[in-house]
């Protein structure tokens, strides 16, 4: 078991192809004051728009931008529709 510990370093290098996630890019979300995540208003239990049962993908947005200490908005996209769309125009966070 202690050799886990060790290779523990080395697959984040791996993974991550060796290079660290650039701070200027976090500054620069805190110093927007949010992150917008797309997901369906209607796609339990991924994801819903109802306050009361928001899906587990709303839930870990909102944990994720609460640890970044922004706001998590939401862009609605019924994935029934039309799902890569607004993905194409880039209405969410990754395409910027």
């Amino acid at each position: 078991m202690a050799g886990v510990g060790r290779l523990v370093p080395v697959l984040l290098v791996a993974v991550n192809g060796g290079s660290l996630p650039q701070a200027s890019g976090l500054d620069a979300l805190r110093a927007k004051g949010y992150v917008r995540t797309c997901a369906d208003p209607a796609n339990l239990p991924f994801s819903s728009a109802q306050e009361e049962t928001p899906g587990f993908e709303v839930e870990l947005a909102r944990l994720i931008a609460h640890e970044i200490g922004v706001e998590a908005r939401f862009h609605w996209i019924c994935t029934w529709v039309k799902p890569f769309w607004p993905l194409r125009r880039r209405e969410g966070e990754a395409g910027r």
